[in-house]
């Protein structure tokens, strides 16, 4: 039996050539966010398999540990997969591609964002994620390195901004982790805005962006903000 929640989503499964993206700062096993998080995945995800791309793709116990707990995540919303893959250093290229062609989601996870952009470009893999039909999802390192420009900020693992050009699967650029009392960090994506083509969004802890296969936003949590001009404007 299904968990009771104070909102009710049909769980209609979406097919196979289905695109949803979602860009995510953090998940926690208890937040009350993570519960409207599950009531759109429940609608988008099919169960079939999912890919995790890492930031260690060197370390393999690290990586797995953080591969076991986002399952658990997914188990606790009864999101259960019938296969899982992580992506490794020591794949080869053709049999990565081949992975990720066949699979419903790809995670790209936390932590190292260099580093994770590094291996997907190392591994020519930056064409088959572009054309990947199904759910991606990107949290933090991964949901910059989605974003048609990444910015990465001092605020993150990096001594200065770093604007580079990103994987493209979304149109617009984000700031993840972003506390909007903190006028130092508010001061810096105003900055960072005037010099990038695109739209900037801010994502603070517990909140998403959403974007379905006509493009159409959605936005999950409290914290999220769009920068326009001189202001960091909040979005619901």
């Amino acid at each position: 039996m299904r968990r009771e929640r104070n909102f009710v989503f049909l769980r209609v499964k979406k097919d196979g050539d289905s695109v949803i993206r979602y860009l995510l700062s953090k998940i926690d096993f208890h937040h009350h966010f993570d519960e409207e998080l599950i009531g759109f995945m429940e609608r988008d995800i099919k169960e079939e398999k999912i890919i995790f791309i890492p930031t260690s793709p060197d370390e393999k116990a690290t990586t797995q540990k953080y591969v076991e707990e986002t399952l658990r995540f997914f188990e606790k919303a009864q999101i259960y997969f019938k296969k899982s893959v992580t992506l490794y250093s020591d794949m080869d290229p053709e049999a990565m591609s081949k992975e990720i062609k066949g699979a419903s989601v790809l995670y790209l996870m936390g932590g190292n964002t260099l580093r994770q952009y590094d291996f997907i470009v190392h591994h020519n893999l930056q064409s088959v994620l572009k054309e990947f039909k199904g759910v991606v999802i990107g949290i933090s390192a991964g949901a910059i390195n989605m974003c048609r420009k990444a910015v990465l900020t001092p605020i993150h693992e990096v001594e200065e901004v770093h604007l580079y050009n990103g994987l493209d699967l979304v149109s617009f650029s984000v700031e993840v982790h972003f506390e909007r009392s903190n006028k130092i960090h508010e001061q810096m994506v105003l900055n960072i805005a005037g010099k990038i083509d695109n739209e900037l969004y801010c994502i603070s802890d517990f909140s998403a962006i959403r974007i379905d296969d006509h493009g159409h936003m959605s936005i999950i949590g409290g914290g999220v903000y769009k920068v326009s001009g001189n202001e960091i404007l909040k979005l619901s």
